[in-house]
C-alpha cells in the first residue's frame, strides 16, 4: 500500500478493532456526565490526529513515486538499449 496506513485509519483516525480485541473489563462511556469542553478538546485531538497522518501519508505517497519513477526510467531505459 503506497500511504502505508490502512484505509480505516485514514476515513476514522485510528486502526480498526474486532470484538475480541475489546477489554473484558471495557465500560462504555456515559455520555450525558461529559461537558462541551471535553467535546472540544477530543475534536481538536482527532483533527490534530488526522492532519498528521494526512501528511505522513503524502510523503508515503511521494516517497513511492520517486521510487516507481526510478524503477520506470531504469526499465524503459533497458528496453531500448540505453544505460543510465
Amino acid at each position: 500500500m503506497t500511504t502505508k496506513l490502512s484505509f480505516y485509519r485514514l476515513l476514522y483516525g485510528f486502526e480498526a478493532r474486532f470484538p475480541d480485541q475489546v477489554s473484558d473489563n471495557y465500560t462504555p462511556t456515559d455520555f450525558k456526565e461529559l461537558n462541551e469542553e471535553y467535546y472540544k478538546e477530543y475534536i481538536m485531538k482527532i483533527e490534530a490526529r488526522r492532519d498528521a497522518e494526512t501528511k505522513l501519508a503524502i510523503s508515503n505517497i511521494s516517497k513511492a513515486q520517486e521510487k516507481q519513477q526510478i524503477q520506470y526510467a531504469t526499465t524503459d531505459s533497458q528496453i531500448w538499449g540505453n544505460n543510465i
